[in-house]
Parts: structure tokens; C-alpha cells; sequence
């Protein structure tokens, strides 16, 4: 008899936590999270309200598709007005480091074309070996044969 009223016991202790969390679902994940979502949407109703937003929005954040073609878009205007821009319009090439500014004057394209490296615009005579052309006020300036 005591056998039983411990398995009749611990059957209903079992039952009343398996419907406590089943059906009430009194400390369930997709309860809470359901709770915290519409208590934010309050509190963003009310801030709309009281701060006189009305239907403001704020932009919603950008996918995974959208945030790639900005990238693009960015990389190929940057590249665009730093390579095509200064070969169409005989526009100084920007070199911001000295290697950038050594490979680009090893480039055959760039003979008799003036590369822009700290402020100063060096005039690309040759390239194999390299030879340029400084202009300073009413100097001019030929260099060539540098070493590192």
C-alpha cells in the first residue's frame, strides 16, 4: 500500500510539472521572448508618443545583399576616380606610400604622366630606369637611379 501512494504521488508531482511547463509554460523561452518583443514595442509606442514622433521610423537594418552592393559600389567609385579618372582627364596619379608610388612608376602606362606622392607632382620620363622630372617653382629637378 505505501508502495503505491509513493508511485500515485510521484506520477501527479510529475504530471503537474509536465503541464506546468507544457501548457502554462511558466518559465518558457518562446514566452519570454514573446514578452520582452511586446513590452519593447510598448516602450517604443510610448517614446513615439510622448517624444511626438508619430509614425517616425528608424531605418531598418540592411541585409546581407544590400550591405554587399554598397561595398561594391564603394570599391568601384574609389577605384574609378583613383586609376580611370587621372588616365582620361591627364590627372595626377595619387601615391600615398613610397612603394605605391615606385610600382606605379614601373607601369609603362604612366611614362609622360605626372604622379602626385606628398605634395609634389614627379613627371614619369621612363621607367626601365626609372627617371623623373621635379618641378620646383622655376627649378626643375631630374632624378634617377634611386636605391632603397
Amino acid at each position: 500500500m505505501f508502495k503505491l501512494i509513493v508511485i500515485l504521488y510521484i506520477f501527479i508531482n510529475a504530471f503537474t510539472n509536465l503541464y506546468d511547463t507544457v501548457m502554462v509554460e511558466k518559465d518558457a523561452p518562446i514566452r519570454n521572448m514573446k514578452e520582452f518583443i511586446e513590452n519593447q514595442q510598448h516602450r517604443e509606442d510610448q517614446l513615439r508618443y510622448h517624444c511626438k514622433l508619430n509614425n517616425f521610423v528608424i531605418e531598418p537594418k540592411k541585409n546581407i545583399y544590400e550591405t554587399i552592393y554598397n561595398d561594391m559600389k564603394n570599391y568601384i567609385t574609389i577605384n574609378i576616380k583613383q586609376n580611370i579618372y587621372p588616365v582620361l582627364y591627364d590627372l595626377p596619379i595619387k601615391c600615398e606610400y613610397y612603394d605605391d608610388f615606385i610600382r606605379k612608376s614601373q607601369d609603362k602606362e604612366n611614362i609622360n604622366k605626372k604622379l602626385d606622392f606628398r605634395d609634389m607632382q614627379y613627371k614619369l620620363l621612363n621607367n626601365n630606369p626609372t627617371y623623373w622630372e621635379l618641378e620646383l617653382d622655376d627649378l626643375t629637378l631630374e632624378i634617377n637611379h634611386i636605391r632603397n
